[in-house]
């Protein structure tokens, strides 16, 4: 009797010990619940929250803070600088040098004189490929090491990286008109095409390493004929192509399995390797800038003509969704994207809109000398010749 007592108070116990479990759980889901409505009605974006609590090692914190004193800092030439943001660090390429910057305290975490004549960056992830356009060497980094540097028998046309380190690359062919090479981080060729379509102008590689894209350029019967074709790793040959005469291929970019085609006059989208989708129907627009998300999503800038002082600037989805829609008065010197927020340059503002909804956040007066800008949480930097300037808000 005493035995079936003492089952039942313990029973009752438990039982009140996880009742008051569960009415703990559905406050939390309901205190949860709340802030999601509050934040809804407010119109208030998470990566705008985050950009306001993130410290300079790209975590949470209350007091991301930002050494002033620290800017201007000194480049070593304001010649064919290209200013971006990689992995949450500040990363420059000049005619002559490539430097990565904390950009919490302008001190130089990696640098390196790369003596190429025509130096171009493409980058993902942690990894950047830098390659002498219309030379013979390429080279892998990090923001902390290089990982190896390529002496190639032919020229480099283009070239691309995954986020795993895997390159793709163009030369000029031996035996053809173009080489497509594909090597992961041991120099392995997971591809070696031969392409004699015509002239490889540009190339993309996906974030996987896997999936790949080139365009070309021939002449047929007196006309330019571009085509985009599309090869995975472990194809002797390309698998889909796609015509695109009668517009300049300006990049070609993968974001997950999705392939942006920027044309000089549209823009579209091939999924699935395969499938193409006009978004910008080619010959409507006149694209004059572009850059990519952090998860690779386009964002551009174009008008209706080419004169034209009025301008959109959009998000594209991989979908091939048109999500944002910005229109200016005037023309736009320099886009970019980090985060949440678009940063555009114009010849005497710097504004800031939210990637998402296309608000204005904030805007800041600069003068005609600004080239290039970035942002990373709230923080502004501007390119003035060979300055890296914290722009105060």
């Amino acid at each position: 009797m005493a035995s079936n007592e003492r089952k039942n108070a313990r029973k009752e116990k438990l039982e009140k010990k996880n009742k008051k479990k569960r009415t703990i759980l559905w406050i939390f889901i309901i205190i949860i619940i709340a802030v999601l409505l509050i934040l809804k009605v407010c119109e208030i974006d998470f990566k705008d929250i985050k950009n306001n609590f993130v410290n300079k090692n790209g975590k949470f914190s209350f007091s991301a803070t930002v050494d002033k004193n620290a800017y201007p800092y000194t480049l070593d030439t304001a010649r064919d600088v290209s200013f971006n943001v990689i992995n949450d660090k500040l990363n420059i390429l000049t005619d002559t040098s490539v430097t990565v910057l904390n950009p919490a305290n302008g001190k130089e975490l990696y640098t390196f004189d790369h003596g190429y004549a025509e130096p171009v960056m493409a980058h993902s992830g942690s990894y950047f490929c830098v390659f002498d356009q219309g030379g013979t060497r390429l080279r892998l980094d990090t923001n902390s090491e290089n990982k190896y540097e390529n002496n190639l028998k032919q020229t480099v046309l283009d070239a691309d990286v995954a986020k795993n380190g895997t390159v793709l690359y163009a030369t000029k062919g031996s035996k053809s008109k173009s080489q497509l090479i594909l090597q992961n981080t041991s120099l392995k060729k997971l591809i070696t095409y031969n392409c004699d379509d015509g002239y490889i102008i540009s190339v993309a590689v996906d974030s996987s390493g896997k999936h790949c894209a080139f365009a070309t350029v021939n002449s047929k019967d007196a006309k330019l004929v571009t085509k985009v074709f599309t090869i995975n790793s472990g194809d002797t040959g390309p698998i889909h192509q796609f015509d695109y005469s009668g517009t300049d291929i300006l990049d070609l970019h993968y974001s997950n399995s999705d392939l942006y085609v920027v044309g000089s006059n549209g823009v579209s989208v091939i999924s699935s390797q395969k499938k193409k989708k006009d978004v910008l129907k080619q010959g409507s627009v006149f694209v004059s800038k572009y850059c990519y998300t952090n998860s690779g999503e386009l964002v551009v800038d174009y008008s209706k003509y080419s004169s034209s002082t009025e301008n959109t600037v959009s998000y594209i989805a991989s979908s091939g969704k048109v999500k944002t829609n910005i229109s200016l008065k005037q023309p736009i010197k320099s886009i970019s994207v980090s985060s949440n927020r678009i940063a555009v340059l114009t010849d005497n503002k710097i504004t800031a809109f939210s990637l998402t909804k296309g608000d204005k956040k904030f805007s800041l007066d600069c003068d005609e000398s600004v080239s290039n800008v970035v942002t990373i949480g709230n923080n502004v930097y501007e390119q003035r010749g060979q300055l890296i300037e914290l722009k105060e808000q």
